[in-house]
């Protein structure tokens, strides 16, 4: 394309503004916002996470676990959630800038696994508390896993728009559900201060590191796609606010959660403390509603980035075969990788996110074109180098136990975007970024 061609293809946009800049005029209040991000932190799994983690420390170190992880997640998505308000763009539009065309499929693809995982991990979850609860044969798990995966998958491809009317129905029991666990919790260890002096069975069975990890690893995937959202905040600094705020107070609230439970009943996952709790029944209704219209939602982000990687427009064949995968993984009772899953995601997502952002900072800081005018290359050649490196940095520091893997991965991604970027232009005398038309309208401008 000619400098002074506009890319037509970029002209049509959708209701939703899927592939364009969100207009100024069409950003909406922070409050929607923010309601939507927190109530998509309230995954009944993450609380399993918790209670995974409150099996192996003891309270002070629970603590220290808990703020951590959701500090270091809440700022990753506040970056992310501003930089999607300051753009008008989604995580994976944003990919295209950083990786190029054929890179950002990376990244459809990790998102687009990590959602089919995600579906399989919460269906498992819920199977083997149905089957618990009601005191069946384990022989009878892979039908019901089946079963259930199926049925939860198919239900994008029906459209039921009654679905949502069963997560609003769910909500209310669910968050009762959340704030009874604690409560109850601490009423069977006798009190607030016994329960802070019970040392778990497990203490060293697992490193600090790993368990700051696994919270990370909880959101930190919904947290790099949170700019679908916070693309129509107002302000880049609402923006940011809106995600930090959402996603620290709802990952302490779930993984908090899960660690009382835990540390209460010295439990290692959640169905042991629903049983000693005496609320197992309860927990299956609430649950099935929760995790049924969650999976819809997951089914619905993996059929996207299926249709994205593959550049198709009916993302239903992708949903198709996205559960059938899915259904196969619960079916193997993956649910016994869920904390290696977790860490998977807290060392490789966080610098996916980063180099994204650590482009915007190296080439779009101070003027950002609309997207009818930018002609994307394939690969972002200095971006995926760094994008590379960054990962390595974050798998050392996770297997050699050294700081916060995510953390790690987040500041070598700044690092190397810079350097290999620079690299790349004194040797070959190009930017590794896309070309804009010369008489390009751009978002903001302040080089003017």
């Amino acid at each position: 394309m000619k400098k002074n061609e506009v890319n037509t293809k970029a002209e049509v946009v959708e209701s939703d503004y899927a592939v364009t800049n969100v207009p100024l005029d069409k950003r909406k209040a922070s409050i929607p916002i923010f309601v939507v991000l927190l109530g998509f932190c309230f995954l009944s799994i993450t609380m399993e996470t918790g209670a995974s983690i409150a099996h192996a420390f003891a309270w002070n170190d629970l603590i220290l676990i808990l703020v951590a992880g959701s500090g270091v997640l809440a700022l990753y998505t506040g970056l992310m959630t501003a930089l999607g308000a300051r753009t008008g763009l989604s995580t994976v539009v944003l990919a295209r800038f950083a990786l190029g065309s054929w890179g950002a499929k990376w990244a459809d693809l990790i998102l687009g696994a990590t959602q089919v995982f995600w579906f399989a991990v919460q269906t498992a979850y819920f199977v083997e508390l149905f089957i618990q609860g009601l005191g069946l044969s384990e022989s009878l798990y892979v039908p019901l896993a089946i079963a259930f995966s199926l049925v939860m998958g198919f239900t994008v491809l029906k459209g039921n728009r009654g679905l949502e009317i069963i997560s609003y129905i769910a909500l209310i029991p669910f968050v009762y559900l959340v704030f009874a666990v604690p409560t109850m919790a601490v009423s069977a260890a006798g009190g607030f201060s016994e329960l802070m002096q019970i040392v778990p069975d497990g203490v060293g069975e697992m490193t600090m590191i790993s368990a700051i990890t696994s919270v990370i690893g909880t959101f930190c995937s919904g947290g790099t796609n949170c700019t679908n959202w916070t693309r129509y905040a107002k302000s880049p600094l609402k923006g940011f606010f809106i995600g930090f705020a959402a996603f620290f107070i709802g990952t302490v609230i779930m993984v908090g959660t899960g660690m009382l439970g835990g540390l209460a009943f010295n439990a290692i996952d959640m169905i042991t403390v629903f049983f000693e709790l005496g609320i197992v029944g309860m927990a299956i209704v609430v649950l099935i509603l929760n995790i049924w219209t969650t999976n819809a939602s997951t089914a619905y982000a993996y059929g996207m980035a299926g249709a994205e990687l593959f550049n198709d427009e009916n993302k239903s064949k992708y949903v198709f075969w996205g559960t059938i995968l899915a259904t196969i993984l619960t079916a193997v009772n993956v649910y016994g990788y869920f904390i290696p899953f977790l860490t998977f995601l807290g060392v490789f997502i966080p610098p996916l996110g980063a180099i994204v952002l650590a482009d915007h900072a190296y080439n779009w800081w101070r003027k950002f074109p609309k997207m009818e005018y930018v002609t994307f290359k394939k690969i972002n050649i200095p971006n995926l180098i760094a994008y590379i490196l960054a990962s390595v940095c974050a798998y050392i520091s996770n297997v050699t136990a050294f700081f916060i893997p995510a953390l790690v991965g987040m500041i070598a991604a700044f690092i190397f975007c810079f350097i290999c970027n620079k690299i790349y232009e004194s040797a070959t005398g190009k930017h590794g970024r896309p070309d804009y038309a010369e008489n390009a309208e751009f978002l903001y401008n302040t080089e003017k």
